[in-house]
């Protein structure tokens, strides 16, 4: 498990030894996928048809994936120009608890962005920076109901731990990891 940065020390991915790309690239690659995108939404077809997400075929649920993806990726790229306090606005207006009911206040708590149904996931090391950990398209109320939703909790605690056991537990810890 390597970290990686994206945005400075703002914005920062896991790449894991499993995968060529970190988790960050990965997510919207797939995102902006067709291809990719039609064999997620053919295989998962009952969920988006559900009522969840009201009534919408494969090629509209492609359609949609793609365009929510590239303008939330045109936000990240934002933080590319941004001053030090611009970029601690962006993340913050992104980022939220992993779970409605927690607030950011705990080491290392756990995050998403959300829009529509895409999901970035990641823990917050401070008010201004966020490791990604991994990124899905999430069709069902809760994460435990598939299993793609589901590795994805996985890996927010399996970083999570990772952190921990290398004695990071702030900014400085994690750019020393990356710097060594």
């Amino acid at each position: 498990m390597e970290i990686v940065r994206i945005f400075g020390d703002n914005l920062l991915s896991i790449k894991y030894e499993t995968s060529e790309d970190d988790e960050f690239y990965k997510a919207f690659s797939n995102w902006t996928d067709a291809e990719f995108l039609e064999n997620f939404f053919e295989k998962h077809k009952s969920d988006l048809q559900s009522g969840h997400w009201g009534s919408i075929t494969v090629e509209k649920a492609v359609l949609k994936t793609s365009k929510v993806a590239l303008r939330l990726e045109k936000t990240f790229r934002k933080l590319e120009k941004a001053k030090e306090t611009g970029r601690i606005k962006i993340l913050q207006s992104l980022f939220v608890p992993l779970n409605d009911t927690h607030i950011h206040n705990e080491e290392f708590s756990k995050s998403k962005v959300r829009r529509s149904w895409i999901r970035l996931y990641g823990l917050r090391i401070d008010a201004s920076s966020y490791i990604i950990t991994g990124g899905t398209i999430k069709l069902t109320a809760t994460m435990n109901e598939r299993e793609h939703t589901n590795i994805e909790l996985k890996k927010l605690n399996e970083v999570k731990g990772f952190l921990l056991s290398q004695g990071i537990c702030d900014i400085e810890g994690v750019t020393a990891e990356i710097d060594n």
